[in-house]
């Protein structure tokens, strides 16, 4: 430490008068072992006069572009004003701006900092403001992701009122032979009253559905419905009650409760969004009979006001951001031995979907924090290494055998939490929450080669600079934007 100060000394004093230090010698002339392990002896780097012109025109460059893109993204929020955010529009405009200002923070830092100098406190204090600069465009970042608004179903074409329903129906009437015929209409409503994911692909959900019928319709009609996903209960439906309105429509509501297996989306997870649709048929095969949204039984049929949607749902790590009716036609390539055009598989399906996204902190406190201990540990590890005999007496400091010993700690604790994750989304899926440990992973076995490196017969000069400063001084930078980038890749690309 001695030496150190006494370094940082000769190097102010070189700055006072107009030249740059960044090396130490012993009195002799010659590098002794404890001023090779310490500092790194040598002309100075031919680049060196060449890093504050270079971090100028980063900065002004990026400062230009946050400038120009904040403009655009301006302009294009005008034209789309009163429409929901968007995030392949809006979002990649806005995060755009945003990045583009990071270049010039990270550029403006070695401008105040001037780190190229060589001393600890400028070396710390640039490192310390990349740091914080980073996790504010991160968690920036995470912020936009948790807060956009998508209000587009996963399946089908969404109709909000009657007017739309017609709209639809009259377009597929063109391309549809089945509907050539002018199909029976009937109004169905839904309210949910529970979901509960039991797994990756299972969710159970319970609720009411009801149907009107009108004065005019067939008694050979079968009254009814059927919910094809549903594992086991597709063709049980509770009769709840039965009424008949003074126009002679009679209304017949069901209860359910049904699994219902289905393709979720765990990509982004901890930030992913779920729809959970109910798909609903008829329970005439035979007979052209289309299912329609009964809006009149709804006070509004304003995706974000959650109609269909019990006001005492209990969400548990999820919360609603929309339910909506849609209209899909399947192809299904068979007529279910039915002759003629009104097969199944000729009609539009009607679909009323509830659109979830996952509570974050739930996953975070379940993951990022264990994340987050290791990689400060591992930090730790590498502060410790050192080829010095002195400062491992000292400060009781690793040598390659103690590096590797508490990397293959660390590695299986990360280990053990992915694999936690793999539980939770579907076996093909990679979520975005393992990039975590994914980049741990990568981060240790760099830890664990610059050990390698450093103890060598011949290291390189970025691993002997002041004794492994360089690794601990850009260890948390390169981890966080790493996590930028993949995160861009994930949302934005």
């Amino acid at each position: 430490m001695v030496e150190r100060e006494r370094a940082d000394a000769e190097v102010e004093a070189g700055e006072a008068n107009g030249t740059e230090v960044i090396a130490h010698r012993g009195e002799s002339g010659a590098r002794s072992d404890d001023a090779r392990s310490e500092f790194d002896a040598g002309p100075p780097p031919r680049w060196l006069p060449l890093v504050r012109p270079v971090a100028l025109a980063i900065a002004i460059l990026g400062a230009l572009g946050a400038i120009v893109l904040a403009v655009l993204h301006g302009r294009a929020s005008g034209e789309r004003s009163g429409a929901h955010w968007d995030p392949t529009t809006n979002g990649p405009a806005l995060v755009g701006s945003g990045l583009a200002l990071l270049p010039a923070l990270l550029a403006g830092a070695v401008l105040v900092f001037r780190p190229e100098r060589g001393t600890y406190p400028r070396l710390a204090l640039t490192t310390a403001t990349w740091i914080v600069t980073l996790l504010a465009v991160l968690g920036g970042l995470w912020a936009v992701i948790a807060t956009r608004v998508d209000l587009t179903p996963q399946v089908g074409t969404p109709v909000l009122s009657n007017a739309e329903v017609d709209a639809y129906l009259a377009e597929a009437q063109s391309t549809l032979p089945a509907l050539a015929a002018a199909p029976i209409q009937i109004p169905t409503g839904v309210l949910i009253q529970s979901v509960e994911f039991l797994n990756a692909n299972n969710v159970q959900v319970t609720g009411f559905i009801w149907q009107s019928y009108a004065p005019n319709m067939p008694a050979s009609i079968a009254r009814g419905f059927v919910l094809p996903e549903a594992v086991q209960e597709a063709y049980q439906g509770v009769e709840a009650y039965r009424l008949t309105r003074e126009d002679g429509t009679e209304v017949i509501g069901w209860y359910f409760s049904a699994v219902l297996r289905e393709a979720f989306d765990y990509q982004r997870y901890p930030f992913d969004r779920q729809d959970v649709w109910l798909r609903l048929w008829h329970r005439d095969f035979e007979r052209g009979v289309i299912l329609v949204p009964d809006f009149a039984s709804y006070e509004t049929t304003d995706p974000s006001a959650l109609a269909g949607v019990d006001p005492m749902f209990v969400y548990g790590a999820w919360d609603p951001h929309f339910s909506v009716f849609s209209f899909d036609v399947p192809h299904y390539r068979t007529n279910f031995g039915y002759n003629g055009s009104t097969s199944r598989g000729g009609f539009p399906e009607l679909y009323f979907s509830i659109g979830l996204k996952r509570d974050f902190w739930g996953p975070f406190f379940d993951h990022v924090t264990l994340f987050l201990a290791v990689a400060v540990l591992l930090f730790g590890v590498l502060m410790l290494t050192t080829n010095d005999s002195g400062r491992r007496e000292r400060f009781g400091a690793l040598n390659t055998a103690g590096v590797f010993g508490a990397c293959t700690g660390l590695l299986f604790t990360s280990l053990i939490e992915q694999n936690q994750i793999r539980t939770i989304v579907a076996g093909q899926q990679v979520a975005y929450l393992e990039v975590l440990p994914f980049l741990l992973n990568g981060a240790i076995g760099l830890v664990a080669f610059n050990s390698i490196l450093l103890n060598s017969e011949r290291p390189a000069r970025f691993v002997t600079y002041r004794n492994n400063l360089l690794p601990d001084l850009l260890y948390w930078p390169v981890l966080l934007l790493a996590i930028i980038v993949a995160t861009l890749i994930a949302f934005f690309l």
